[in-house]
């Protein structure tokens, strides 16, 4: 009885279930960022090449993903993504950084502007922790900046954020995942001060 229970849970939360016998329709989420940037009056003297988030997890999913137990993953049935979280999460990326104004000039790497600066990114997971109720959401993305002048690495990091969920449904797992963006771009933009770079920076050693 009590598995049968836990599997009643578990499929309602993958949106399996309709309780009641009522058809539920699905339900398409836009990954959001409430950051409103304030420009910055002193940009650094660079030209910043912004290229695509690229990722090869499965979490990169046009469905919302959750986790039950470690090392799985699930979908959401009845809740969608409006894109493939790279590459809305690259979007938010880079339109904070058009917003903020921390490079003299900012691009992506289709525009023929020649650039000094190369900004690379892959998102490594993005999921809703659901092993406890109501559970987490979790992301975590590398990102890596290079001198194209001097063909060098310059910096690497991984950023994650994890930010608990109101509610244990889809809905409450994107609201979560909204905030839990905010703050991971929050976080790459402070790194991409010269300061923060120098401290992240890469040893020769490991170009």
């Amino acid at each position: 009885m009590k598995s049968g229970i836990i599997i009643l849970l578990l499929a309602a939360l993958g949106g399996c279930v309709n309780l009641g016998g009522e058809q539920r329709p699905s339900t398409t989420y836009l990954l959001t960022d409430a950051h409103i940037a304030t420009p910055n009056a002193h940009p650094q003297a660079h030209t910043l090449m912004v290229a695509p988030m690229r990722s090869s997890s499965f979490d990169d999913n046009d469905a919302l993903v959750f986790a039950n137990t470690a090392n799985t993953r699930g979908r959401y049935q009845l809740a969608r993504w409006s894109q493939r979280p790279s590459s809305r999460l690259g979007e938010l990326l880079f339109n904070r950084l058009i917003a903020s104004q921390i490079y003299t000039s900012i691009a992506h790497t289709d525009s023929d502007i020649v650039a000094d600066r190369l900004l690379t990114t892959e998102l490594l997971s993005l999921y809703h922790d659901a092993s406890t109720q109501p559970g987490q959401v979790k992301i975590s993305v590398r990102a890596t900046l290079y001198d194209n002048q001097q063909h060098s690495l310059l910096a690497r990091k991984t950023f994650e954020q994890t930010v608990p969920v109101a509610t244990f449904n889809a809905a409450g797992a994107a609201s979560a995942f909204n905030i839990a963006s905010t703050q991971l771009i929050d976080d790459m933009l402070t790194w991409l001060t010269p300061a923060a770079v120098s401290s992240s920076s890469v040893p020769a050693h490991s170009h």
